[in-house]
This record gives structure tokens, C-alpha cells and sequence, in this order.
């Protein structure tokens, strides 16, 4: 079952994962912060836009990951060829399967953002009221307050992209997902590579739960 293991190939496409993982790691905490930070805002302040974020977000939630990277292939490889000025065949590779994690999950961290901020305690937001803060120091105050779960949040938006990340064979991104889809016939490969993606779960969900702990003051 483990003869004739090709391991070069499972050790590029563990780090194909890994990268996969890691890009779309960083756009998705920027993106989902802001937007996170705007529905939270728009809401507090009842503007008529946290409704059309609240849908938007809503429906590229709902959308089925494998659905919505075949919805995207056009765009991606439009927006590759305006990048690149050449078509560059990177939907069949890692690099394409990164616009479609983005937008799946950007709505869902965003989402999780948004919960978090709001459940920094009414006392804290009157006490900041009463201090008279700017806007500059009230946002790093509930900021702050609501770290231990948005921490908590980015890691289980995280852990998510991994399993995502798999799906992308679909189109033959590269990674974990992709090599077991190839080699399927063979189950010594299909066995490492999902115990690769159970390594590199549990790695993403220990480092959170410890940052988690770190700065947790409850």
C-alpha cells in the first residue's frame, strides 16, 4: 500500500496546500476585518448599506464552495491575464484557486467579525461615551476587547479554507485535495495526503487555541 510512494510529489503537494492556505489566509483576515468593522458600524449606526452588505454577504455564504470556483473561472482568469498581461495557466495551479477561497470566505470571517465586535460588553461603549474617546481610540478599545474572538474566529475561518482548499481539484488547483483525486486508485497516497491536511488542521487549530489562551483575560 505505501510501495512506489512518489514522495516528492506528496511533498509538493503538501506545500501547494500550505501556500494556498497561507495567501488566502492573509487576504481573507484583511478583507474580512473590514468588512466585518462595516457591517458592524453601518448597523450601530442604522445605515440603509448594512442591509445590501448583510444580503451580499449572506448569498456569497450560501453560495457551495465547488459551485461558486466554477462560477468564478472566467474572472479568475480574466483577472489573472490583466495581472500577468499573458494567460499564464495559474487556474491550474494553486494560484487559481486563491480568488474563489477569497470570496467565499472574506463574508464568512466578516460575519464572525461583525458578531464579535458586537458582543463587547454596552458598559465598555458608555464608558468610552463618557470619556469623551475619538473614533481613533474607541475602535482600539473594542478591538481590543473583542481579540480572544476574533482570534478564535480567524482560526476556524482557517481551518475551513484547508477543506476548502481540497475541493479545488475540481479544477485542478494543485495541493493535498487535488494529488488524492488523482491518485485515488491508490490508497497509500490517499491515506498520506489526508493525514497531511489532518496535520496541518490540528498545527492551524493548536497555534490559535495557544494565542487564543495568551491573550484571553476571562
Amino acid at each position: 500500500m505505501f510501495e512506489n510512494l512518489n514522495w516528492e510529489q506528496i511533498i509538493d503537494s503538501f506545500f501547494e496546500t500550505f501556500l494556498m492556505t497561507l495567501f488566502t489566509s492573509a487576504f481573507v483576515l484583511v478583507f474580512g476585518l473590514i468588512l466585518g468593522y462595516f457591517l458592524y458600524k453601518s448597523e450601530e449606526k442604522k445605515l440603509f448599506i448594512y442591509k445590501i452588505l448583510n444580503v451580499v454577504s449572506s448569498i456569497a455564504r450560501s453560495i457551495p464552495f465547488i459551485i461558486l470556483i466554477i462560477l468564478m473561472l472566467p474572472f479568475t482568469n480574466a483577472f489573472y491575464n490583466f495581472i500577468f498581461g499573458q494567460d499564464q495557466r495559474l487556474l491550474f495551479n494553486w494560484q487559481g484557486a486563491v480568488p474563489a477561497l477569497v470570496v467565499s470566505a472574506t463574508p464568512f470571517y466578516a460575519r464572525l467579525v461583525h458578531n464579535s465586535l458586537k458582543e463587547v460588553s454596552r458598559g465598555t461603549k458608555e464608558m468610552l461615551v463618557s470619556f469623551g474617546a475619538n473614533a481613533k481610540t474607541t475602535l482600539k478599545v473594542i478591538v481590543s476587547e473583542a481579540m480572544p474572538s476574533l482570534v478564535a474566529g480567524f482560526t476556524t475561518t482557517v481551518v475551513t479554507l484547508i477543506g476548502f482548499s481540497s475541493a479545488a481539484a475540481i479544477i485542478g488547483a494543485g495541493g493535498l485535495g487535488d494529488l488524492a483525486s488523482r491518485e485515488r486508485n491508490h490508497l497509500g497516497i490517499v491515506l498520506i495526503a489526508t493525514a497531511l491536511i489532518l496535520v496541518l488542521v490540528f498545527i492551524v487549530q493548536a497555534v490559535g487555541d495557544f494565542i487564543f489562551k495568551k491573550i484571553n483575560k476571562r
